[in-house]
């Protein structure tokens, strides 16, 4: 496979055909306007001379911006793109684990709050049981001493009754005799 220019659509820069041209030629009107810095022409035959002033101390970097541009670029540019999503990656896992992290902290706070809502609530339940049970024990306590002391006063009541009944009747008696 052979590859073939177009040279006739090419731009064509007097430098470049100094070597197959058998006579320098002086540069044109366009060529004076698209080269400002162009101050004259060497009437040599040699190629390097044909250049002019301002490219023969450039076409080192010239050269070295095509590679850059074409060799080193997509290069870099590849390796930069890469390095990108590494750098994504490894945010995004990073996110994934402290998401992670902080939804585990947050379900074990949740999760002791809750424990510790259940305990005070039973804690709160057995206290009430108690306190009832003790309040009942004392009334059943206080009931019980009611009810004592209503049987001594009825008892004593009897007893009393009994005694002025007795009374009166050894008045009765008395009078009798």
């Amino acid at each position: 496979m052979s590859l073939s220019v177009d040279r006739s659509s090419a731009v064509v820069f007097p430098w470049t055909q100094a070597c197959s041209s058998p006579s320098p030629q002086s540069p044109t009107a366009n060529e004076h306007s698209a080269h400002a810095n162009w101050e004259h022409w060497e009437d040599e035959a040699d190629c390097g001379s044909m250049k002019p002033p301002a490219l023969q101390g450039r076409q080192h970097l010239l050269s070295a911006a095509i590679i850059r541009d074409v060799l080193v670029g997509p290069q870099q540019e590849k390796q930069e793109k890469q390095e990108n999503q590494e750098n994504q990656e490894e945010q995004e896992k990073q996110e994934k684990k402290e998401n992670q992290e902080n939804q585990e902290e947050q379900e074990k706070q949740e999760k002791q709050g809750e424990q510790e809502n259940q305990e005070e609530q039973e804690n709160q339940e057995k206290q009430e049981k108690k306190e009832k049970q003790e309040n009942h024990e004392q009334q059943e306590e206080q009931e019980e001493q009611e009810k004592q002391e209503e049987q001594e006063e009825q008892e004593q009541q009897e007893e009393q009754e009994e005694q002025e009944k007795q009374e009166d009747q050894g008045e009765q008696e008395e009078q009798e005799e």
